[in-house]
Formats: structure tokens, C-alpha cells, sequence
């Protein structure tokens, strides 16, 4: 019996041992695995999950529910038109001088214009859907800034500065030249170089990102050159949380157009109410000469800004 006792007290003890040998092996493999980001993948991963830069995103990838608005004679009656932009690639090219980073974001976008038309002008409903392909690069340039200095990347740095993003198609005879926002406040803000112009949601380095409540309304002045001698299709897509969820979109009415000896100078305007869901948005003004939609051969150009904007309670 005693014996027995015996053994039973040494076999606790054993495995007493062994748990505590396990428990201190489970700490240092622990702490073996633990690999932090270097500071380029930190700063790559806050831009692309940051919630400003992502509502670009929402609202540049449209749906079908957008009316072409206008009649044109011509073969072809667009009824319908709208662009699907599927992200696939995003790079983040970082320079870091000290304390500070600016990053040149690129994202390309395989995208797809629709056509619903009709080839009879008097013909209200589409009878006929026209896809073209075509690829969308996107840049806007980010700026970090050091906040810490600890083990972990992450924890190190912020954004301070957003650029506003622009691009399109490669080869491209429309241009946007300069956007003028008026806002409800009377603020006017003049950008002519978007990837220069940079916005900041808190730190108040840069300019501040407009913040618009419920039934404001902002109006759009977009001023492009063409070379081509029929007006453009000047869209204006904005509101969507994502998956197109409250996306609107408008189609901008020509002001004037004049001929310099070798492109078209054209002004056109249109605005735009705020709906009643607060968060992050971008207003895109898109820019499509009209042969790309009236006739089924004629390549996409295209041309994109985007200006951001918040919706508060």
C-alpha cells in the first residue's frame, strides 16, 4: 500500500514536470513565430484597407440602372450605358525620407462598357447589348507619416495626405482639364492637377475633405479638350457604399465649346445631392467621346477624376 502511494506521488509529480517543460516550449515557439511587416508592407497594408481610398472603388465599378438620357441620330439609339471595373492589380511604390513616406498608389482595372440600344430611333426599350473591353489605370499619391517607433511597422505610421486620383485609358483624345467644385457652404475648390491636390481626413495638414449632410448639394464644373468635333458623354457616378448600393449617376450638361485651331475646349456642369448614409464617398466624373458609344467598333477612351467627400449626421 505503501508502495502504491509511493507511485502514485511520483507519477504526479512527473507529469506536473511535463507540463510545466510544455507550457514554457508553447511560450518560445510562440514567441519565435511572431514576424512583424517590414514598413513598405505596413504603409501598403493601411492605404489599401483605409476607408477613403477604398470608397473610389465603390463607386467606379456602375451598374445597369443608368439612362443614357438623350437622344442621338444616328444608326444606333444608346439607351442604357454603364462600365464595370473589376480591380486587378493594386502596387504601392513607397519613398521614405526620415520621418515621412510618400507612396504613388496604381491601381489598373479590367473594365467593360455596355451598351444598351436600339437601331430604331422611335424604339423606347433596348433591343440590342453592345461590350467593349478595355483597362483603367488609376493613380493617387499617399502620404505617411511616422507616429511611433515601435516593433511593429503597423503601429508606426499614418496617413496624413490624400491625393485625389485620376487616369483612364492609355491612349486617350479627351482630357480633363480642370474640376471646379462648389460647395454648399460657398467654398469653391479649384483642382487642375489632381495627383497634387491632396485632402486629409483629421491631422489638418492638407486640405479638408468635404463633409456634406443629408439634401446638400454640390455642383460640378468639369472643363476637358476633345478632338473630336461631336460633344463628349460627361458622367458623374457617386453615393455608392459599395456593391453599387445607393449608386447614383448623372450625365453633365454642355455650357459652351469652342475650337482653339486644334482641339475642342468644352465646359460642362451638373450637381449633385447628398443622400442620407453617412461614410465615405468619391464623386467620379468620367469622360467618353460619344462615337465610342454609337458605333459597335470604335475603341474606349476614356478619362477619370474623383474628388472625395464625406456624408455626417
Amino acid at each position: 500500500m505503501v508502495k502504491t502511494a509511493f507511485q502514485i506521488k511520483a507519477f504526479l509529480v512527473f507529469f506536473m514536470l511535463l507540463l510545466i517543460v510544455g507550457i514554457i516550449g508553447c511560450k518560445d515557439e510562440a514567441a519565435v513565430e511572431t514576424v512583424f511587416l517590414t514598413d513598405e508592407q505596413a504603409m501598403q497594408k493601411i492605404a489599401l484597407e483605409d476607408s477613403v481610398i477604398l470608397s473610389f472603388d465603390n463607386n467606379f465599378n456602375e451598374n445597369e440602372n443608368i439612362d443614357f438620357l438623350s437622344k442621338v441620330q444616328t444608326q444606333i439609339y444608346p439607351r442604357k450605358v454603364w462600365r464595370t471595373a473589376i480591380l486587378v492589380s493594386s502596387n504601392l511604390d513607397i519613398a521614405i525620407s526620415g520621418d515621412s513616406a510618400v507612396g504613388v498608389l496604381t491601381k489598373t482595372f479590367e473594365s467593360n462598357l455596355f451598351i444598351a440600344a436600339a437601331f430604331d430611333s422611335t424604339s423606347i426599350f433596348p433591343d440590342t447589348l453592345i461590350q467593349k473591353s478595355f483597362t483603367n489605370t488609376i493613380t493617387r499619391n499617399v502620404i505617411f507619416k511616422r507616429i511611433n517607433n515601435s516593433s511593429n511597422p503597423l503601429d508606426n505610421w499614418e496617413i496624413i495626405g490624400i491625393s485625389m486620383p485620376e487616369g483612364g485609358t492609355e491612349n486617350s483624345n479627351v482630357e480633363i482639364k480642370k474640376l471646379t467644385v462648389f460647395l454648399p457652404d460657398e467654398e469653391v475648390i479649384e483642382i487642375d492637377s489632381p495627383n497634387e491636390y491632396y485632402f486629409s481626413l483629421n491631422t489638418g495638414a492638407y486640405n479638408p475633405i468635404p463633409k456634406l449632410h443629408f439634401d446638400d448639394s454640390v455642383t460640378l464644373r468639369v472643363e476637358l479638350t476633345s478632338t473630336y468635333s461631336d460633344s463628349d458623354f460627361v458622367s458623374l457616378t457617386y453615393g455608392s457604399l459599395g456593391s453599387a448600393l445607393h449608386m447614383a449617376q448623372k450625365k453633365f450638361i454642355m455650357t459652351s465649346s469652342t475650337w482653339d485651331g486644334v482641339k475642342w475646349n468644352r465646359v460642362y456642369e451638373q450637381t449633385f445631392t447628398a443622400h442620407q448614409f453617412p461614410g465615405f464617398y468619391h464623386a467620379i466624373v468620367n469622360v467618353i467621346p460619344k462615337q465610342v458609344l454609337l458605333d459597335d467598333t470604335f475603341p474606349v477612351e476614356s478619362n477619370s477624376w474623383g474628388m472625395p467627400y464625406i456624408i455626417v449626421f
